[in-house]
C-alpha cells in the first residue's frame, strides 16, 4: 500500500507542479503532505483549486485507468478537511477496493444538501 500511497502523493503533486506554473507567488502550493487543500488552512483560490481538482483526475486517469470525481469524494464529509496525505489515503483505499472496471465515482456516497 505505501508505494500505491507514494505513487498517488507523486500524481498529486505533479497537478501540484501544474497548477502552482499558473499562479501567483503568494499562492503557491507546498509540495508536501501537510498541504491543505480544502479547510481552514487553504490557499487555493476557487479556479485555482478547480485546476488542481481536475489535473489529479486527469492523473490518476492516466495512471490507474479509473475514472473519480474527486469533489464528490472531499465534499462528502459535514466538514472537509483535506491535505494532501489525506487525499493520497484515501484514493488509495477507493482504488484498492473498487475493480479496475469500475467508476470510482459511483462507490462515493452523495453528499445531501
Amino acid at each position: 500500500m505505501e508505494t500505491c500511497e507514494a505513487t498517488m502523493t507523486q500524481l498529486i503533486y505533479e497537478a501540484i507542479d501544474a497548477v502552482n506554473a499558473t499562479v501567483r507567488p503568494d499562492q503557491v502550493l507546498e509540495k508536501s503532505g501537510d498541504t491543505a487543500l480544502v479547510g481552514d488552512r487553504a490557499n487555493l483560490e476557487s479556479l485555482n483549486f478547480v485546476k488542481l481538482i481536475v489535473a489529479i483526475e486527469e492523473n490518476i486517469a492516466r495512471v490507474f485507468s479509473k475514472e473519480v470525481c474527486l469533489v464528490d469524494i472531499m465534499f462528502c464529509e459535514e466538514n472537509p478537511q483535506w491535505t494532501v496525505a489525506k487525499l493520497a489515503r484515501r484514493m488509495v483505499e477507493l482504488i484498492e477496493v473498487v475493480p479496475a472496471t469500475r467508476n470510482l465515482a459511483d462507490s462515493i456516497p452523495v453528499a445531501e444538501f
